[in-house]
């Protein structure tokens, strides 16, 4: 900042200043005029005055400038305000006044004191530069290139002033000049890096990519080491389909900076995108080596290995992070899901109990601290977890499903009822609620209620699957509203390709006569649940229905391996000829 550089050279020359003063002062007060009237004491009064105005207003910039350093942006202009007060002509203080209002975001303010500043110096090229700079910052594009241009006629030699006003010009769309700005800069300084740069950026907004490509090349020749450069370049070249000459160039940038790695991580990224998940490793197991605290590296590795279930892998993965950064809640939330999954219940439930209330992920710890509570057959402190979680202003519908489901496994289905009621009066457009409601009234035995609670949930949700599905299956097991039926189990079937909802199609079909189509889809099922009972004794009944005897008595025997004591596929069997 304009205003740090100056101080330093002014701060060194306050003590002398100051101390002249106090020298003219001595001096001043003995020398009387000799007829003993004092006319010259008073011819240097003036001077006297001004030299200790001067004086005074050095002080306050001091002043400023510790109160700068001490971040305290507010005083330092209250100092160069009182500093500009004592010595309002000088161009210096107005200038460094307006870049302490700039720092304390008081931009209006500085802009009016660089104004005046400009009164007192219509050429100064600093004030036209900082007016400039703060119409620029504002988006105020002809503003700052008015400034930009008079800068630039007053000293042509302000590398900054061609690239501010190039970028100037591009934003308010006059694209051509821009490129015409930044060119005469490069006339002039044939070796800018940043006119290269921008103007290669400025070619690649107009889709020239060859010539965005020259000058990106130009610039990695002056400076093989400009991160930027290569990034922007590599990303134009991916978008072209040329992923692996972006990868090329990567490369040679960790030539020149083998510790570059922003670049490596973006290689790391690209591979990911391309599904060379090995490659992407090895490079993040390069950047691991090359700087081991570099979590986002770790985080990177172990997501991959949860991806790819490689559980032991993923669990050191994040405890290693976990040694530099104890309080990386992703990652203990990473770890106890690792940890989940290789069924160590207890250090699972530790990795999740570590995470606190405060942290964005602490509702998702707090659902698996009580699976696994339950998976530690503590379900009572598993239902006393999730009961104050949804109590809690932050409740979430799944958790009142998932309470449900716990008392539902104690074979407690009133308390678990209430809690899909409570769920329901909190969230009442909850369509997954109502549906799961329905389902525990149905295996109460109350089926009307059921009903109702699944026309609830399609109503809520019109391509809910299973509340579907649920419909569909019901209406057939009775032989009741089957167009109907058949409707809501193509419909479900259309947003999930499921082997169960397959079944029911079948079982539709039957119902309504249709046999060759039920026999067709309950085939269909049958391949993707080979030892499901219900799906098997369906396709015999089909069979039979068929005329198909045999076939049927093999189905049938099929079932009764599942299920030897079901009394009705026994007597089915036995309608067929008995049992072989």
């Amino acid at each position: 900042m304009t205003f740090r550089i100056f101080i330093n050279g002014i701060s060194l020359l306050l003590p002398m200043f100051l101390c002249l003063g106090l020298f003219g002062c001595m001096f001043n007060s003995s020398a009387l005029a000799p007829d003993g009237t004092g006319a010259h004491f008073r011819q240097g009064e003036y001077r006297s005055r001004l030299d200790d105005a001067r004086a005074k207003a050095l002080y306050h910039y001091g002043r400023a400038r510790l109160l700068a350093d001490a971040k305290d942006p507010e005083g330092a202009v209250e100092a160069l305000r009182q500093a500009v007060d004592l010595d309002p002509r000088s161009l210096f203080l107005r200038l460094s006044l307006a870049e302490v209002y700039l720092e304390a975001g008081r931009e209006d303010e500085a802009i009016e004191s660089a104004e005046e500043a400009l009164i007192e110096a219509p050429d100064s090229v600093k004030a036209h530069l900082l007016l400039g700079n703060l119409y620029f910052g504002r988006q105020e594009d002809d503003k700052a290139t008015e400034h930009y241009e008079k800068a630039l006629a007053l000293d042509p030699e302000q590398e900054n002033a061609y690239l501010h006003l190039g970028v100037a010009h591009a934003r308010t769309g006059d694209l051509q000049q821009a490129v015409e700005v930044l060119k005469s800069l490069l006339e002039k300084n044939p070796d800018s890096v940043m006119g290269a740069f921008t103007l290669a950026r400025l070619y690649r907004q107009m889709d020239l990519s060859d010539l965005a490509e020259e000058y990106y090349r130009r610039v990695l020749v002056r400076q093989p080491g400009f991160e930027s450069a290569y990034l922007e370049l590599g990303g134009m070249l991916e978008g072209k389909g040329g992923v692996e000459k972006a990868l090329e160039l990567y490369r040679l940038a960790l030539q020149e900076a083998p510790r570059n790695f922003g670049i490596r991580h973006h290689i790391a990224r690209l591979l990911i995108g391309q599904g060379r998940i090995d490659e992407a490793l090895g490079e993040l197991d390069t950047i691991v080596e090359l700087n081991p605290r570099d979590l986002e590296a770790h985080r990177k590795r172990g997501l991959i290995y949860l991806e790819q279930e490689n559980w032991d892998a993923a669990a050191a993965t994040f405890t290693t992070l976990l040694q530099f950064k104890p309080d990386f809640y992703q990652a203990r939330f990473y770890l106890g899901t690792a940890l989940e999954r290789k069924e160590l219940w207890g250090e699972a439930l530790e990795a999740f109990w570590s995470i606190p209330e405060g942290s964005d992920l602490y509702s998702d710890a707090i659902a698996h601290v009580s699976y696994l509570l339950h998976m530690l057959g503590r379900t009572g402190e598993a239902i006393e977890v999730i009961e104050e979680r949804s109590s809690s202003a932050e409740e979430r519908s799944e958790f009142f499903s998932y309470l449900a489901s716990l008392y539902e496994s104690q074979d407690q289905l009133d308390e678990a009822l209430d809690a899909l009621v409570r769920g329901q009066a909190a969230f009442p457009e909850d369509g997954n609620l109502a549906y799961h409601r329905g389902v525990l009234l149905e295996k109460r035995g109350d089926h009307l209620a059921a009903v109702e609670a699944m026309r609830m949930a399609i109503g809520l949700a019109p391509d809910h699957a299973e509340a579907l599905n649920f419909l569909a299956y019901y209406y057939a097991e009775r032989g009741e509203n089957l167009d109907e039926a058949l409707q809501m189990v193509k419909r479900a079937l259309s947003m999930k390709d499921s082997a169960h909802i397959i079944d029911t199609l079948g079982w539709v079909y039957f119902k309504m006569g249709r046999y060759a189509e039920a026999k067709q889809e309950l085939l269909r099922a049958a391949d993707q649940l080979s030892e499901d009972a219900v799906v098997l004794e369906h396709l015999g009944d089909t069979h039979r229905m068929l005329g198909e005897r045999q076939r049927a008595r093999e189905i049938y025997q099929r079932v009764l391996r599942a299920t030897p004591e079901d009394r009705e596929v026994l007597q089915k069997l036995h309608d067929l000829g008995g049992q072989e």
